[in-house]
């Protein structure tokens, strides 16, 4: 059968003069590793208003700062500054959670998932966010501006969680080379951890409402730059204050500064297959 790609700006011009409502991809992944399901198709970027407004107003600045200030394989230094502690991921009050795709610096063709179980990752309500986290925008991307079967992703992409509430704990792991059928998996709880290390690092802006998370994918933590998957989790001002106050050794530091230490670039590291 014919592959059929769909040019990403072309397609955002076009909601931009039609109705403002969520609209789904065009493309979405049929992998499903560990025959998980997905919590939600994936949405195409800015086609409803908060979406549209992250698009204009968040991402832009997000990748900017990536792409200036950053530099592939550039290992983050203090993982433990910045690293997700699994109790930082627990809702201090309601929220309607989205997750956001921003960019990949990978090889693989990763798969992005969440549970809100503690003690394990891959477990009876896991689900998969992004079966297929590969985008032509990406790091790693092919740079054609389309998505297609292989690439579906655009930066602003974006999955809804549903309204989560206040004690729920979030845990979020990545299947990497999932949608090809790999089976490691890492986790933001790096006990749960085949290789016992960090594979997942988090930050925040002061006043932000959207926490970003970092991956790394190799086994072993490979050149820990934690840019194999990047996506930013709207879940409100008051839950990444608490975490911040919680969790971030300097919470006052400003976007630039957070981000810098991230090792977020997107520039390509290995040839995907």
């Amino acid at each position: 059968m014919k592959a059929t790609f769909f040019p990403i700006a072309s397609t955002l011009l076009a909601l931009a003069a039609t109705s403002f409502g969520q609209t789904e991809s065009p493309v979405q992944s049929a992998a499903r590793p560990y025959n998980l399901d997905i919590v939600d198709t994936v949405q195409l970027a800015g086609s409803d208003e908060a979406s549209a407004d992250f698009q204009t107003n968040v991402l832009p600045g997000m990748l900017e700062i990536i792409n200036s200030n950053l530099s592939e394989a550039t290992s983050v230094q203090n993982v433990a500054a910045i690293s997700v502690d699994p109790t930082n991921l627990t809702l201090t009050s309601d929220a309607t959670v989205r997750v956001y795709f921003l960019g990949e610096g990978a090889g693989y063709h990763n798969t992005l998932g969440y549970s809100t179980t503690n003690g394990s990752a891959i477990t009876s309500d896991a689900a998969l966010i992004f079966p297929d986290a590969s985008s032509s925008q990406g790091l790693y991307g092919s740079g054609s501006d389309i998505r297609s079967s292989s690439e579906p992703l655009a930066p602003g992409d974006f999955v809804d969680l549903g309204t989560l509430t206040a004690g729920t704990s979030l845990d979020f792991f990545l299947i990497a080379d999932g949608a090809n059928g790999g089976q490691n998996y890492y986790s933001t709880q790096d006990s749960l951890n085949a290789d016992g290390i960090v594979h997942a690092v988090s930050l925040a802006a002061d006043g932000s409402a959207y926490l970003i998370i970092g991956f790394e994918d190799l086994w072993g933590g490979g050149d820990r730059d934690y840019n194999d998957l990047v996506f930013a989790v709207y879940i409100g001002q008051s839950n990444v204050a608490n975490l911040a106050a919680l969790g971030a050794p300097e919470p006052t530091l400003a976007a630039g500064a957070l981000l810098s230490c991230c090792g977020l670039a997107f520039n390509r590291r290995r040839k995907r297959a």
